[in-house]
């Protein structure tokens, strides 16, 4: 009995003796992956002042110090100093010209506007919404000296949009909306991850057969997403929701709530050749009222 109990003695002091140096090197492991961590941020930090030091000695070339102030923090406001509004109203009226003549303004897909809201469009809402319409053209011939070829005489052109980014990228002339072509517009929108949820339109005839086309009536407001079939495109009528809201918006003006100060009863009376003035539409589709509507919506105060 005693040498078993010598035996256990033995092996508790070596048992004890083996976990007092597991717990020195444990101390020792520490502190290097300490040093190691220390050391890895110090790198980090040295690289990025690096990285910023070249991005800012690039931007220096085209922008103010407070232009890239804001593209490298993503700030949305600055105080603007002499330098930022010299160089804002320096720009040469050719150089313009010249960056314009850069883009691809073809008829069919603008596809530099394509790219662009697909590098826009993680920072979208899922709230977006696509619209097209038919608009009527000066009937004049005109002569591209970039591509070196001539467009037009044409009547109508055709707009499809994307309300989000509220800039149209695709148009082309005397061709009227279909079924098909609108479906390749969804396609081209949802392959760079751009969800169309609906799409607005007026109530137009040649509108009213695309609709037709796609199976919407007024039992079934909605077709299948024809880039993903587990998925509906509801179609919405444009003009008519919109009067409605306008008309709701007029009526809790009149009641002192006044937020979209430019609408009047008169953007709603138009008629004749009215319809055609840009400054009523702007005012009708301008950001003001587009952010007042989705205020009042989001609160159920436009039904």
């Amino acid at each position: 009995m005693t040498e078993k109990i010598k035996e256990l003695e033995e092996e508790n002091y070596r048992l004890n003796t083996t976990a007092a140096d597991v717990l020195t090197s444990n101390r020792e492991l520490r502190k290097e992956k300490k040093m190691l961590v220390d050391k890895l941020m110090e790198v980090k930090s040295q690289i990025n002042e690096t990285a910023d030091e070249k991005v800012r000695e690039i931007l220096s070339r085209y922008f103010t110090p407070g232009q890239i102030r804001i593209i490298l923090t993503k700030k949305k406001r600055l105080h603007r100093s002499g330098e930022d509004t010299a160089a804002a109203i320096s720009l040469r009226v050719s150089t313009l010209r010249i960056w314009a003549t850069k883009i691809d303004c073809i008829p069919e897909i603008l596809n530099d506007v394509i790219l662009l809201i697909k590098l826009k469009v993680k920072t979208f809402l899922e709230k977006e919404r696509v619209y097209y319409d038919e608009m009527h053209v000066s009937n004049l011939l005109c002569f591209d000296t970039t591509k070196e070829n001539s467009l037009g005489p044409n009547s109508t052109v055709q707009v499809f949009m994307s309300r989000v980014e509220a800039a149209s990228f695709l148009y082309n002339f005397d061709t009227p909306m279909t079924a098909n072509l609108l479906r390749q517009l969804i396609i081209q929108l949802e392959s760079i991850k751009y969800p169309v949820l609906s799409v607005t339109s007026d109530m137009g005839g040649s509108n009213r057969s695309v609709w037709k086309e796609l199976g919407v009536s007024t039992t079934k407001s909605s077709f299948n997403n024809p880039h993903d079939d587990s998925r509906e495109v509801f179609m919405l009528s444009g003009g008519k929701i919109q009067r409605t809201c306008i008309q709701k918006l007029l009526h809790m003006s009149q009641k002192g709530l006044k937020m979209a100060f430019k609408i009047t009863q008169q953007h709603l009376d138009v008629s004749k050749t009215q319809r055609k003035k840009v400054k009523t539409a702007t005012q009708l589709s301008s950001n003001i009222t587009s952010k007042t509507l989705t205020f009042l919506g989001e609160r159920n105060l436009t039904k």
